[in-house]
């Protein structure tokens, strides 16, 4: 389903991990992936993530817009715009893969830690507003309420911080 996105339109895409490793569980696996998804959602010219290289002035060509992102304890959501051909192809597999070897590297872990398959839908220009507020509100029905804190001020969310937008 992802190879047959569109450039221009919006897709809401769900990545679950394998074995429901509570992935993002853990504020510096979630700080890593916000920061691997904005440095990924530009061509990268085959240069790896890396915070001493990553220039946020620097002129990029996107491959990807972020409307709307949550990381929950076993999955990612995401509202994102492709920009260019295969962009979201791009950018999901560079975020997945990255993400992975950084868990890999950081708790001696092998292999993938993502589901092969992931969930991808056409989201229509008028829902986009729709489903960028649902995606805000995941933490509310997906947290227990023993969470110290309310749903509005979960952290790893783009409700408090919005991703800078690619190409605007």
């Amino acid at each position: 389903m992802l190879k047959d996105c569109t450039t221009g339109t919006s897709y809401y895409i769900k990545c679950t991990t394998k074995h429901y490793i509570a992935l993002f569980s853990s504020a510096a696996l979630c700080i890593q992936m916000i920061q691997l998804m904005k440095f990924y959602q530009y061509q990268s010219f085959g240069k790896s993530f890396s915070r001493a290289l990553y220039v946020q002035d620097a002129p990029r060509i996107p491959l990807a817009c972020i409307h709307a992102y949550c990381l929950l304890p076993y999955e990612y959501h995401m509202l994102i715009q492709q920009k260019s051909h295969l962009g979201i192809v791009t950018f999901v597999r560079q975020c997945n893969e990255a993400i992975t070897r950084y868990y890999n590297l950081l708790f001696k872990h092998t292999g993938r830690i993502f589901d092969k398959e992931l969930t991808c839908l056409e989201i229509p220009l008028l829902s986009t507003e729709q489903v960028k507020n649902s995606i805000h509100e995941l933490p509310f029905y997906a947290l227990p309420p023993s969470i110290p804190y309310s749903w509005k001020q979960y952290p790893w969310s783009s409700r408090h911080e919005p991703i800078q937008i690619a190409g605007e």
